[in-house]
């Protein structure tokens, strides 16, 4: 079943499961006590990066004039780069975050606890998201428990639903990183709860 709306044909599914709230990711962001903690959820959130590119970020990688960031694809044994923008309140952030733990230029930007010149492996940042998520009150997402995914999920949903041309599909697609663009059009579905306020906000 299709739909025709301002973003074109758009596929309808029963539950859209799996992504954060605004007001959900807002709670975990704020339920970090450290600057660490902090800085993993806003990449997380801002970039819609996997976590493996997150953890793989060095501070070399950052821009500061630019404000953006150099990500590491790791495709298929080879080292693809892309890259990734950030905001003012992010880069303020990094640079607080960077200066408090007097981190290097050739440090990973998330450093293990325990060994040196690594970075913090995908368990920890699972268990860091988990434990702030229980924190805020948010013990499932969609039938899953929390976990970082779920933030690139949330930035897709919501990019999704603001798009006013069906040529900004590519834009998303270009932004998460999708080979195909049938990836990306899974954001483009529409929860039934969704689907009837539309029906109830349309016009005589």
């Amino acid at each position: 079943m299709e739909i025709g709306t301002q973003y074109g044909n758009v596929k309808t599914m029963t539950n859209l499961r799996g992504y954060f709230q605004e007001g959900e990711r807002k709670a975990i962001y704020n339920s970090a006590e450290n600057l660490r903690d902090r800085a993993l959820i806003r990449l997380l959130w801002v970039t819609g990066r996997r976590i493996r590119e997150i953890l793989n970020i060095k501070v070399s990688d950052i821009d500061w004039e630019m404000k953006q960031i150099i990500v590491h694809l790791e495709k298929k044994k080879r080292d693809v780069v892309d890259v990734s923008y950030i905001d003012d309140f992010t880069v303020n952030l990094l640079r607080n975050y960077i200066k408090y733990y007097r981190l290097k230029n050739d440090d990973f930007l998330f450093k293990s606890d325990y060994t040196e010149n690594k970075s913090l492996t995908r368990q920890r940042a699972f268990q860091i998201v988990r434990r702030l998520a229980k924190k805020a009150g948010i013990e499932s997402v969609g039938g899953d428990k929390p976990h970082p995914h779920h933030f690139r999920h949330s930035l897709a949903v919501d990019i999704a639903r603001k798009m006013k041309n069906p040529a900004d599909l590519r834009k998303l697609q270009m932004l998460l990183g999708h080979s195909s663009l049938s990836i990306t059009e899974r954001y483009l579905k529409f929860s039934n709860e969704e689907i009837r306020e539309l029906i109830e906000n349309i016009g005589d």
